[in-house]
């Protein structure tokens, strides 16, 4: 565990200055023996090249290995991987299995990417009500990405009768976690009027917030205003 924490400190440069590397090397021994947050964080580090080079291959095996032994947010991350087929080959049946073991213990992550293959009717069948479901459970524990889309299905009304006070509510929860397509959206909702009398002043500022973060695409909307 000290071996763990120390790899941590290292990382984020808590109380040292900041080495990917040495934390890597911390992560490993414990990795060895079995701790399942140093194998979880090894795993990081080769998907992302933090302290080592990149191996999707050995990242995919580590997370595997933790997500067989019941940690939820490797089992959410396996669900990724399997889903979109990095450091394997895609397989939705495998992503699924993943992300409902992972949804039953309480993850978020894996909540939220559930509610959205029930959405899409990817790797299941189409179920907009069971997206709901999902997506307010992941909701409710404050994953950013599954406010915007309850937002937006309580907006559309899939799966839940529509409520546009709810969308809104949603939308700033989700912006409130920094989530980029909130933003937009309630930019769109106070440019068009859609749900209050049109006020220009709310949509500029909506609009400035997501060029803030990265997003110049939306200028040409702020130009009309």
């Amino acid at each position: 565990m000290a071996l763990y924490n120390l790899g941590q400190c290292y990382r984020l440069g808590i109380g040292v200055e900041k080495d990917e590397f040495v934390a890597f090397e911390y992560y490993e021994k414990p990795a060895k023996e079995e701790h399942l947050d140093a194998q979880l964080q090894l795993g990081y580090c080769y998907f992302n090249g933090i302290g080592t080079e990149v191996n999707k291959l050995k990242a995919f095996e580590l997370y595997k290995k933790v997500a067989e032994k019941g940690h939820s947010i490797a089992q959410n991350i396996l669900g990724i991987l399997y889903e979109y087929g990095d450091g394997t080959e895609i397989n939705l049946e495998k992503a699924i299995y993943w992300y409902r073991l992972a949804a039953e213990k309480g993850d978020k992550g894996a909540q939220y990417n559930l509610g959205k293959c029930y959405e899409l009717g990817k790797g299941v069948e189409k179920d907009e009500v069971n997206a709901f479901e999902y997506y307010e459970n992941s909701a409710e524990k404050g994953d950013s990405n599954a406010q915007n889309s309850l937002g937006y299905l309580y907006y559309c009304g899939q799966g839940v009768k529509k409520d546009r006070k709810k969308a809104i509510y949603w939308y700033q929860k989700a912006e409130q976690g920094g989530n980029v397509e909130a933003q937009k959206r309630l930019a769109s909702l106070y440019e068009k009027g859609r749900v209050y009398k049109k006020i220009i002043h709310g949509a500029i500022y909506w609009y400035k917030k997501v060029i803030k973060n990265a997003h110049p695409e939306v200028k040409e909307n702020l130009d009309n205003l």
